[in-house]
């Protein structure tokens, strides 16, 4: 009776603590997520950074690590643009379904 009520819920249910816990759980995963792929973000940024100054710095027949920096490429800076654009996919189509599935949960 005086448990936590959820606002689509209409018949007065009491929410279990399993419930709740579950509920902690995934947004700790989905804050663990968000933070690595934030830090991917920064990452690839600075790679950018790199690529640009080194680039420049080759044109003016400076070492500015554009060596290095290409053969990190394909180890290192493709998967990282990968995991960016696969981690915006899924972020985008994850909003999208729950934002459907509230909507439909809400008209219901």
């Amino acid at each position: 009776m005086f448990g936590r009520m959820v606002g689509s819920q209409r018949n007065g249910d009491r929410i279990s603590p399993y419930r709740t816990r579950k509920r902690a759980m995934k947004d700790k995963l989905l804050n663990w997520i968000n933070l690595a792929l934030m830090a991917n973000l920064f990452f690839v940024v600075f790679s950018f950074g790199w690529f640009a100054i080194a680039l420049l710095g080759r044109s003016f027949k400076l070492p500015l690590g554009f060596d290095l920096w290409y053969s990190l490429w394909k180890p290192l800076f493709m998967p990282a643009i990968g995991i960016l654009m696969a981690g915006a996919l899924i972020s985008g189509i994850s909003s999208w379904v729950a934002k459907m599935l509230q909507q439909r949960s809400s008209t219901s």
